[in-house]
This record gives structure tokens, sequence and C-alpha cells, in this order.
């Protein structure tokens, strides 16, 4: 909630794009529960009362205090988000946002009922003319006095309806109308300090456009007690002389919990899917663009939202569909999903064609991949050219978040994978355009690895690699969370997992390794790789290599006199599995797995593409004498 009423302005609702005001609608409606805050224009260098005759910069409101914005807070009404208003600022120096609250939750359709009976009241207060309101014949109640004693009803209703679980996460909601990037610092910090008390801190960057921004509560938590208020600030950084004050519109600031998903049990043919490929004609916009043109298209009600629930999730969007390429470009840059698409398919062919180019750049299985359209003609024909892939109608696309092939593990790393594939793009154009050969060319792309034990702290992300990875799974292993807990911490097992990054950007958490460190009868140390795993963003730079001979190096320093595999060949990762032939590993059995060796007593193979890091250290190529 917004404290705006002593000066109450509002503002047409078509102040804002017609896609924004979508996003605003669709971002909401997805939670069980949210705190409520009561947001008021504030001062970085606040002195009260003194300043406000002292200070060039004070600007009285109604009720005496100071205006901070620009013209105060703007409302713009009529927007069905949970607040039902949508609020413009515009900063002006040493301005700032600023709230005292609780981590009280309340049920979000409580919530949404105390927001709209307080914007009544704010419209009601807005009116008075001289900041003082006459009941029963008397002037006895100013709007200063209106303003906190709805604050003190705001805190009633809320501790009345508390409820004592914890957030999930801090939700921002705002969309920069600007060219250049807004720069916002939000700060969290109990209301009572200590000389070593730090708040929490978090900058935003925002570039122009619509952003829902989730900052998850365990980062936030160290630093709240919650016994304790607390004040939350949100603080433009930039240069008051510049030639422009930062301009936001802003829908919700609260912390949230969400509501707690259904686990439905995934069937075998259930499997999980990694991109959906969306049709664009009356299938994520109502209308034909060849047709209807730019102004005859309406955007999907709650399309924005699936798209950006299945983003979070991990599971890339894309689309393949029959049109003009830079006209159907323009119109998912209107309609603010530009972004949110990775290697789209638009053209006037085929449009199975286009799904298998698309399976080809994303590098995955035709089994992960779901294709949605309104046509039927246009499904059969991409089923009959692709029979692995999964065709649905797109009068189904509300329902994709219920199902259980698009509920898969998530981690850190789901929420940046478009952003990974968006680099992997840079990259190809990178290596299309380079001049020398392939291996030069990964020379220059200054590849590091870094590998460190498993452990609690990775353990999503592994457990995640374990779930999805087909191409580079080399044991075909799909362990649930607790035996992968169990495994990291079992101490006849080495752990590993492989973090990499190149000068294009960081790949995160991609890689796992198990190591049983078994003991032969005449006391040999044979080491048995018994499960080796990769993310299929690192494929075709050697990194298999890379991570493969350190483990030779690795084990022989340690006393081993051989390093065994167990490898599950199948036709998905028989290519990847080339890698074992390529270095020089033996069959020691004709059997399913393919039991493999390398006796660490011969030559070890080296790379040196990579430059490799192993708990924080940098690892050298070890100089045997």
């Amino acid at each position: 909630m917004f404290e705006f009423e002593v000066d109450f302005k509002r503002v047409p609702r078509d102040r804002l794009p017609e896609s924004v005001r979508s996003s605003f609608e669709d971002s909401s409606h997805d939670y069980a529960a949210r705190s409520i805050h009561l947001w008021e224009e504030h001062c970085t260098e606040c002195a009260y009362p003194s300043c406000y005759t002292t200070c060039d910069l004070y600007e009285p409101r109604k009720d005496g205090n100071c205006r901070r914005f620009m013209g105060g807070l703007s409302t713009l009404e009529d927007i069905a988000n949970d607040q039902g208003y949508v609020v413009e600022i515009t900063f002006k120096r040493w301005g700032l946002l600023m709230a005292l609250g609780r981590l009280d939750l309340i049920d979000a359709d409580k919530a949404r009922s105390v927001e709209r009976r307080l914007l009544s009241l704010s419209r009601l207060a807005g009116r008075i003319p001289d900041g003082r309101i006459e009941i029963l014949g008397r002037r006895g109640l100013s709007a200063n006095l209106a303003r906190r004693l709805k604050k003190a009803a705001v805190r009633q209703m809320v501790r009345r309806d508390r409820q004592e679980q914890q957030p999930d996460y801090f939700l921002l909601e705002l969309y920069n109308p600007g060219d250049v990037p807004l720069d916002l610092t939000l700060q969290i910090s109990p209301k009572t300090v200590s000389p070593n008390t730090l708040p929490f801190q978090h900058r935003l960057v925002l570039k122009h456009g619509f952003h829902r921004v989730e900052i998850p509560f365990v980062q936030i938590q160290p630093f709240l007690d919650p016994a304790q208020e607390h004040y939350v600030t949100l603080t433009p950084n930039f240069d008051p002389d510049g030639p422009a004050l930062p301009r936001v519109f802003i829908g919700s600031l609260c912390f949230v919990r969400e509501v707690e998903p259904a686990t439905p049990t995934k069937s075998a043919a259930a499997k999980t899917v990694k991109v959906v490929a969306w049709d664009l004609d009356n299938t994520v916009w109502d209308g034909i663009l060849i047709e209807a043109g730019a102004n005859g298209l309406r955007l999907k009600p709650g399309i924005r939202k699936v798209m950006e629930t299945l983003d979070r999730r991990g599971i890339v969007n894309s689309v393949v569909s029959k049109n003009t390429y830079e006209d159907a470009m323009d119109q998912l840059k209107r309609f603010g999903l530009d972004d949110l698409i990775v290697f789209p398919k638009i053209s006037w062919g085929p449009k199975s064609e286009a799904v298998r180019s698309l399976i080809a750049d994303f590098n995955v299985g035709a089994d992960t991949v779901v294709f949605l359209d309104d046509d039927r003609f246009e499904r059969e024909e991409v089923k009959a050219g692709n029979p692995n892939v999964r065709v649905l109608d797109s009068a189904e696309y509300l329902a994709l978040p219920d199902l259980p092939e698009f509920c898969p593990e998530v981690s850190r790393e789901s929420a940046d994978r478009r952003q990974s594939y968006q680099k992997q793009k840079i990259r190809r154009d990178a290596q299309a355009s380079f001049s020398g050969d392939y291996r030069n060319f990964l020379k220059s792309c200054e590849l590091n690895m870094s590998i460190m034990r498993g452990s609690d702290d990775n353990l999503e992300r592994i457990q995640e690699l374990v779930q999805r990875t087909n191409q580079m799974n080399f044991s075909g292993s799909r362990y649930d969370r607790q035996r992968v807990a169990e495994l990291i911490h079992d101490q006849t097992y080495d752990s590993f997992c492989v973090h990499c990054k190149d000068r294009f950007g960081d790949y995160g958490n991609v890689g796992f390794a198990l190591v049983k460190r078994q003991i032969e009868e005449n006391t040999a140390f044979t080491p048995q790789l018994v499960d080796l795993m990769f993310s299929c963003r690192v494929q075709s730079k050697r990194t298999e290599h890379a991570f493969l001979i350190w483990l030779l190096h690795h084990y022989r320093e340690q006393g081993a006199t051989s390093l065994g595999v167990r490898y599950m060949q199948t036709p998905k990762n028989a290519p990847a599995g080339k890698v074992f032939d390529d270095l020089g590993f033996h069959d020691t059995a004709a059997s399913e797995p393919r039991l493999l060796t390398y006796a660490l007593n011969d030559e070890l193979p080296w790379d040196g593409l990579w430059r490799i890091e192993h708990e924080g250290r940098l690892w050298r190529r070890p100089q045997r004498s």
C-alpha cells in the first residue's frame, strides 16, 4: 500500500503501454500470502523537523511533510493486479521510497481486500482541501492525523490475520519507461540497530521494460529479527545534475509466500520438458499478424505468466511461426516477450524443419521438446516430421505449469538457463566469425573450470543434473534427492561438482562425478568412476576431456594404480562417450555396462585448453621425475 492520500493524484491508465499493464496483471494472484507495507516518500538526508526550515529542497505537502517525488505519488487505477493500481514515481534529489513493517504475512485474498479498502480511504482523504477535515461540525482531524490512524488500522488488521509461516521471497514489480537503465538499491534493516548491525542490500539495474524481481528470503533472513519491525527502502542511484530524474512505475513491493506446489508423480512417459516452442498467431496472441496488422493483435490472457513460470523453472521458451521474421519479432518486443525467447524460428518454411533446427540449436533430446499450435494441420505436420516431439493444442497453454512434466527440480541455475542459451548464441556467432581452426577458437574463449567437492551447497544443482542430463550422462543413474545427499556425504565415495565459465559468460555448475574409493585385496588403490554427467551447455568444448584428464592426474597423485569407469552406453550418450576412446581407456570386460580402465603408470594424456582450479587453487600439470 502506498501513502499518497494527502495529495491524491490520478493519471490515465493508458500512460502505461498495454503490454506493460498486462505484465503487472499477469504477475499477480500466484501466491498464498503476502505482507502489507505502507510505502512513503522519504529523504536520504532527513533531519526532521529542523530541515523543514533550513533545507533548500523542502517542498511542503498538504499535511506539511516534505515532498520528495516530483509531483508526489501518482496512481494509475483500474489495473487488475492485487492492489488495483500501479504508482508512478519520479525521484527528486535525496528522494527514496521507505516502509516500516514486520515479517507478518496475511492470506492473499484478505490482503487484496485490505488494499482495496485502503484505496477507498485514500480517495476520501485526498479530497481534504486544506489539510483538515470537519467531523460533527468540528475541524479537528488533520490529514496528517488521518494518515496515522490509517497506519494503526493497517497494523491491527495485519496482526489479527497474520500467519506464522515465513515468506519465500521479497517481490518487486517495476517498469522502467526510459531508455537509460534504472539503478536502484533495495535495503532492509531492523528498526533497532546496534554498532555491529549490517543491513541487507541488493542492487537492481533495470533496463527499459517490465521487471519482476524475486529475492529469496534465505538471503535476507540473516539480517532480520522476526520479532522486530524493520525498514525497507528503495533508493535511486543517480547524478542529480544529470539530464533526467529517475522515473519508475511500481506494482507490488512485499514479502511473499507461494502456494505450496503439487508434487505429481512423473510417469516414465512424462519426461521432463526442457524447451517449449510456441506458435504465434492465435496461440501467443489473438489474431493473425499478416491480416490484422500490429494494432489488431491482443496478447492471450495469462500467456506471459505461463512463459515466465516456465522460464523460472529452467524450461526455455522459443518460437516456431510462419511469419516475416522482422514483423513477428517487432510484435514480441511490443508485448515485452522478446527477452523470454531463445533461438526463434520464424519463416515461411515447414514447421517440422524449424523444429528440427530448434532441437539442434538447443542440443537436447526431441522427447524433451513441446510444440504448441492452434492449427491441427501444423501440429500433425510437426508430429510427422518429429515423432518424438510432444505436440499440444495451444488451447491447453494455461494448464502447462500444472502438468508433471513441466515441474522439474529447480535450482539456482534454473532461472539462468535462458540467459545461458542466449550467451551460447553469442559464442556461436563469435565462432562463425573466427578465422582460425576450432581448437584455436576454444583457446581464445578463455575456458575456466573450477572443481569442488559435492556438498549441501550444490545439492540442488547436482540433483537437477542427475534428473535432466541425457546426452552426457555416462551411467544413466537417476538418483532422488535423498540418495544424492547420502552419496555426497558417504566417505567411501569422492564426489565432484564442476563449474565452468568463459569470456562470454558463466555456465554455472555444469558437471557432477562420483568416484568409488575401492581398494583391491592386494591393497592396490583402484578408484572407479561410477557416475559422470555434464550439462549439454558445455558439449563440444572438450569439457569432459579436461575433467577426465584432471581426474587421472588427481588419482595418480593419491597413489592409485588405475582408474576404472562404469559406462552405461546408450544411443544418446554414445557420441559423448567417444571421450574414453579419445583418451585411451581400455575395455576390461565384455559386459553391460561397459567397464573401462586406465593404467596410471602409463603416460597420461594432456589437453591444455582449460584453466583448472581445484578447491580454489590453480591446478598445474604435475611433472613426473
